[in-house]
């Protein structure tokens, strides 16, 4: 983005557009997008702020190299500085949503009783059952048939049925899938529901505005120390003129930017951190490709990507072992190898069948600071030997089930991530929680956090569905106004 700030943006052109609402929602992924949408068909004045593109089908053009540089911050992966785990952060109007596999799965009972265990009271799973329920209708979760999956899903499944064990059919938020493969460039077919095609149409109908490009830069505080309003930049693609300034004063601001930029915001404007942990805490479920070459195609990027996984919960390896695939440009960058041999595995890339393995509740310390010369996060995300140990095991089991159905030559890839929760934890303490279990900011009144930054530990499985779950309940609070806010 044009690195020219707010104010030397309205010293240039004159020019500052003002909003008054009752809710400004900063991000609009898994947990923005509910939020906003849900609190504007509850008759609020919302406006709603996204750093990235309002795209459509038709400018997802499915060429890896396009659309990673289009809807990705850092043109696809960001890595951590002591690991090089690569973190996918989307960066479009729907966030994750737009750009993930569709996944679409509950977390365990006994994950959210850890989470009950912390002190979050209201979050076990029969607490947000009902939540789960409304956003699996509101997003089209289905499963397919078994006759429906591509040939690497049928052929892990197959894996897993001759070592004795059951695969799990995932459930999606993809509606008459094209089978096309391209979810994670954008669905030119709009069968995968990203919050573009669900959520916010919804909040559209009952009067959400949508600022899209529009980078929020500072959230302001009164005299009493509550958020009030909210500073952005509305870039511009005219060469030569510069972004335009835009305040929007709100009566309350969620920050849903997911959590490295949600924490970035924070940091930047020195706010809601008097408990010294924002930035802290950071899980990922760090995860890896264990590749299998077969003496026949298998063309593992085609076709609806996850169709049937399976945990190995905490106490039981601490794993999830799921067929997905990796797109040719992305597999180039983190398969093993160099010059002739980098050069002869890759024209076997139709013969590859793909396990991705990741840690299912990974130990949350990983860290996100601002980088002093680039002012662009800085992460550290260490590997624990809990950690190692679950990766042990999860590559033990693919290369398994790749082995019974045949594989050859078995390798796997570097470590890549897509699944970042944390840094903002929720918490009934105030010394050492960022916020509270209704989401509001400690520190801050009126200013709410409605993304996975509040996790206090990750969830057992892709967090996308229970990120949105948790949104419904962040915006029924909000709604209930509790405190007065909009009176």
């Amino acid at each position: 983005m044009n690195q020219t700030r707010y104010d030397q943006s309205l010293q240039i052109s004159g020019k500052e557009l003002v909003e008054e609402v009752d809710v400004c929602v900063i991000g609009s992924g898994a947990g923005g997008g509910v939020i906003a949408s849900e609190l504007a068909c509850r008759r609020h004045r919302v406006v709603l702020l996204e750093a990235g593109g309002f795209q459509t089908k038709k400018d997802f053009n499915q060429r890896e190299f396009d659309m990673n540089r289009k809807l990705y911050w850092e043109n696809r992966l960001l890595e951590s500085e002591d690991t090089g785990v690569g973190m996918s952060v989307a960066r479009l109007v729907g966030g994750g949503t737009g750009v993930n596999d569709g996944v679409a799965l509950r977390s365990t009972a006994e994950n959210l009783d850890r989470w009950v265990q912390d002190g979050l009271k209201g979050y076990s799973r029969a607490d947000l059952d009902p939540y789960y329920e409304k956003v699996e209708e509101i997003m089209h979760a289905q499963t397919y048939p078994r006759f429906e999956w591509n040939r690497n899903n049928t052929l892990f499944a197959e894996g897993l049925e001759s070592l004795g064990e059951e695969p799990h059919p995932v459930p999606v938020y993809i509606v008459e899938c094209h089978k096309s493969g391209f979810c994670n460039l954008g669905c030119k077919y709009n069968s995968k529901q990203g919050n573009f095609l669900t959520y916010l149409p919804r909040g559209f109908t009952n009067g959400l505005r949508l600022y899209a490009n529009t980078e929020a830069y500072k959230i302001n505080l009164n005299p009493k120390g509550e958020a009030y309003s909210v500073d952005a930049l509305i870039s511009t693609e005219t060469k030569g003129f510069p972004p335009t300034a835009l305040k929007v004063l709100a009566k309350v601001v969620v920050l849903a930017a997911g959590p490295i930029y949600t924490t970035m915001l924070l940091l930047k404007n020195g706010l809601a951190n008097s408990s010294g942990n924002v930035g802290r805490g950071l899980s990922n479920h760090p995860s890896i490709a264990v590749i299998g070459v077969h003496d026949r195609e298998v063309h593992q990027y085609r076709g609806t990507p996850i169709q049937v996984d399976k945990l190995y919960p905490l106490g039981q390896g601490n794993y999830v072992v799921e067929a997905n695939k990796t797109y040719p440009m992305e597999l180039s960058y983190i398969i093993p190898g160099w010059g002739k041999e980098h050069k002869e595995r890759m024209k076997k890339l139709n013969y590859f069948q793909n396990i991705y393995t990741y840690v299912s509740e990974d130990e949350p310390i990983g860290t996100v600071t601002i980088n002093k010369r680039t002012g662009k996060p800085s992460i550290k995300k260490p590997l624990t030997e809990k950690d190692k140990k679950a990766f042990s095991l999860g590559m033990a089991k693919a290369k398994q089930i790749l082995k019974a159905v045949g594989a050859g030559d078995i390798f796997t890839t570097h470590y890549v991530s897509a699944h970042i929760e944390g840094m903002c934890r929720m918490g009934p303490n105030p010394k050492k929680d960022v916020v509270n279990l209704h989401g509001e900011t400690y520190d801050v009144p009126r200013l709410f956090i409605g993304d996975a930054s509040v996790f206090p530990r990750p969830v057992a499985v892709n967090p996308s569905l229970t990120i949105m779950a948790i949104a419904h309940k962040t915006a029924e609070y909000i709604d209930a106004d509790e405190k007065g806010y909009f009176g």
